[in-house]
């Protein structure tokens, strides 16, 4: 599993947000290692970032995490 297979998957997705966990959920792969492919995209803005709030469903516990999703190119990269 890679880059392409994340952000081909975000793009099929696009306008979902999706946390670590999720993605490595549905592309059947480690958190850490889409973690790491996820960083790197980030790096050359390929993904568009938020922070969410998720509920533990085991220990009802919330926390600020990041939440990703295909970030469309075009006009603002141009613009650089």
């Amino acid at each position: 599993m890679g880059q392409w297979e994340i952000y081909s998957f975000l793009k099929k997705h696009r306008g979902k947000w999706f946390i670590i966990r999720q993605l490595a959920e549905h592309l059947g792969s480690s958190p850490g290692s889409v973690a790491s492919c996820v960083r790197r995209l980030q790096r050359v803005d390929l993904l568009a970032c938020k922070t969410v709030t998720w509920e533990s469903k085991t220990t009802r516990t919330a926390r600020e995490i990041s939440a990703y999703r295909y970030k469309k190119q075009g006009s603002a990269g141009a613009a650089r």
